[in-house]
Parts: structure tokens; C-alpha cells; sequence
């Protein structure tokens, strides 16, 4: 199922159940088919804007600095998909959780108010 169509979903429907439980409720909230999903259901969804920070190890010649670098990578033609190769190396070492952080800069609550997150 994709959960992009059911953003501010509430009615209980029969692909809220599970095969752990075809008792025609919601495995994770028990309301019946039909119902109203409880407030701390995981089935309705918002959708919420996040920054990625990866951080890896990119070569340069010794003679660029910081703005050098960054204008590069910025705001000249190179194109931000070339990151992809580097993200993908850093992968092969098992995963990037070590690499990468999150953050929230945005929240669009279920009744259409914004939330945004304080300035960086």
C-alpha cells in the first residue's frame, strides 16, 4: 500500500488489518472497520519536511579552500546527483548511521496548520 494516498486518513478499512489479528479491526488501534482511527493510531499519517546532513570524505586539490569548495559544489554546474557515488561508498561500510543526521524544519498537522521548526 502507499501511505502517500492516505495522508489524513482516518477511516478504519480492511487493509488496517493484519494477518496476526483478521478480526476486522485495525491491528494497531482494535477499532472496528468502518471506525475512526484512535489519535495514537500509526495508520494516519502527515506529512513532515526533513533535512539530511551527510557527512563523508571528498577529495580536492591542495590548493582549494572552504569557499572554493563549497561554490563547487553549490552553485557551479556540478550537479548535486554526483553526491550519490559518495553516499553509496560510504554505504558499503554497512550503513550510514553513523554518517547522517535529521532534522525537522517542517510539519504540516492533520487539520492543514503548519508547524515549523525555530530557525537553524
Amino acid at each position: 500500500m502507499d501511505w502517500t494516498n492516505d495522508i489524513n486518513r482516518w477511516e478504519v478499512t480492511k487493509d488496517d488489518e493484519r494477518p496476526a489479528r483478521l478480526d476486522g479491526t485495525c491491528f494497531y488501534c482494535a477499532v472496528p472497520i468502518g471506525g475512526r482511527h484512535k489519535p495514537d493510531c500509526v495508520i494516519p499519517k502527515k506529512w513532515v519536511k526533513v533535512a539530511v546532513t551527510i557527512e563523508i570524505e571528498m577529495a580536492y586539490p591542495i590548493f582549494q579552500e572552504k569557499d572554493s569548495i563549497e561554490f563547487h559544489l553549490n552553485e557551479s554546474s556540478w550537479c548535486a546527483s554526483n553526491i550519490m557515488g559518495y553516499i553509496e561508498a560510504v554505504e558499503q561500510n554497512g550503513c550510514l548511521c553513523g554518517y547522517a543526521s535529521f532534522k525537522v524544519l517542517h510539519i504540516e498537522e492533520p487539520d492543514g496548520q503548519a508547524q515549523s521548526s525555530a530557525t537553524n
